[in-house]
């Protein structure tokens, strides 16, 4: 959502390194064995992908609301709603 990604990077290039070695291991590139990786990055972010795709959508429509999250960042009130919304 915030555009970093780098995180996500490193995890998603460890899960491709683990399914390049279980290909080697097994003998197997075929692409429904490969798809194994595309499940477990989607198992791993897939949750958080659809979530900050929604909000982009909501923000798109109104980008006021980030102005005002940005102004009330230390509320407890905001970060309740937030948290609830996740």
């Amino acid at each position: 959502l915030q555009g970093h990604g780098i995180d996500k990077a490193m995890i998603s290039g460890y899960l491709a390194a683990e399914q390049a070695k279980s290909a080697f291991v097994n003998n197997r590139f075929d692409a429904t064995f490969l798809k194994q990786y595309d499940s477990k990055v989607y198992r791993k972010f897939g949750a958080e992908f659809i979530r900050n795709y929604r909000l982009m959508k909501v923000v798109q429509t109104a980008p006021w609301l980030i102005d005002i999250a940005a102004r009330f960042d230390q509320s407890k009130l905001l970060k309740s709603l937030f948290k609830r919304w996740s």
